[in-house]
């Protein structure tokens, strides 16, 4: 690729205006085929070296239904813990600091084989204290800087480490709080009565602290990485005006050489983690964290599924999006329960 004819542009929160002129997902039957493509256990072994050491534990469909119905309990009444006693949740929980064990880590990240409670994070006891010491630190390191900016930053870290547990019901109060896994497992339910065989898993991963400004979507048609863009976009990041070329080189050598040859899948959206084995930018080590299906309901960072589409399946050159100036107008698009985090 040639990096001189790379677009970086400087863009706020993608704006979408009309109807999409191609359409990706047209119905439930393509969602679900999209979705099980992407499953973690469909990739994970081809992808082993370059992502988070992980373990998988079958989700019984008695624990899968407890877990839909105490969701909506603990949804009203978060201090509602006779969940524990459940014979199906005890056993879960075991399993899953079994794996711990086994992947010989204190703390753990859980996922389902689909997508991560990710959205449980605000209800963390650790949330707090996580934003609140992130906060103070980026203001001593950045004095002058945007409050609401450095609030953002605080806000992408905490939600990320708060993630970490090291006990089997800290990982189930993940999964009970969490809104976006709950139709999932309703869907690996249904088909499962219906019998379908599925393959259908609590994923336990190695838990890694990182910098979140190191952390990118790409999207790949027709095995091609037509579009790259932090993964938050939200967040106006210094570090990344500087270093742009060394990141985009490192993501895609790494794309090119060791990923594309290992996936199967024509089109995907992938994220990617880089960690520095080393000062400066000069030794980055690219991770996968996972991949998700290439359609309208994936998020898009700072590009358009509507806007940029003609970008996103290559029919226009490369792009590489960062925030080049704190976001205006984050407060009103972030959900409810996050803006109260920006106010000084």
């Amino acid at each position: 690729m040639d990096f001189s004819k790379v677009q970086l542009k400087s863009v706020g929160a993608p704006k979408q205006k009309e109807a999409p002129k191609v359409v990706l997902c047209e119905d439930s039957d393509q969602y679900t085929k999209l979705m099980e493509e992407t499953y973690l256990e469909q990739y994970f072994a081809s992808i082993e070296e370059f992502t988070f050491r992980s373990l998988f534990v079958k989700l019984t469909i008695p624990a899968a239904k407890a877990i839909v119905n105490v969701h909506s309990i603990v949804k009203k009444d978060s201090t509602y813990e006779e969940w524990k006693n459940s014979e199906e949740f005890i056993v879960l929980a075991k399993d899953i600091e079994n794996a711990r064990d086994r992947l010989g880590t204190k703390d753990v990240f859980v996922r389902l084989s689909s997508r991560s409670p990710k959205d449980a994070a605000l209800n963390s006891p650790k949330f707090m204290e996580i934003f609140k010491a992130r906060l103070q630190q980026l203001k001593l390191e950045h004095p002058g800087a945007d409050h609401k900016n450095l609030a953002l930053i605080s806000l992408y870290q905490a939600s990320t480490s708060s993630l970490s547990v090291n006990t089997g019901f800290e990982a189930i109060k993940l999964l009970l709080e969490s809104d976006r896994i709950q139709g999932d497992i309703e869907r690996y339910i249904e088909d499962t009565q219906n019998g379908k065989q599925v393959d259908f898993n609590v994923v336990v991963r190695e838990f890694k602290n990182f910098d979140v400004s190191l952390e990118f979507r790409g999207f790949i048609y027709n095995r091609k990485l037509t579009a790259l863009t932090q993964y938050n976009e939200f967040v106006f990041f210094e570090s990344l005006q500087t270093h742009k070329d060394e990141i985009l080189g490192a993501i895609v050598q790494f794309f090119e050489e060791k990923l594309i040859p290992k996936i199967a899948l024509k089109n995907f959206v992938v994220d990617f983690l880089l960690i520095q084995e080393g000062p400066g930018y000069d030794k980055l080590r690219t991770y996968v964290v996972e991949i998700n299906p290439f359609a309208e309901f994936a998020g898009s960072g700072l590009f358009s599924w509507i806007d940029d589409m003609d970008t996103l399946i290559g029919k226009k050159p490369f792009e590489f999006r960062i925030a080049t100036k704190p976001i205006e107008f984050a407060e009103h698009v972030l959900p409810a329960g996050w803006t109260v985090f920006l106010k000084e």
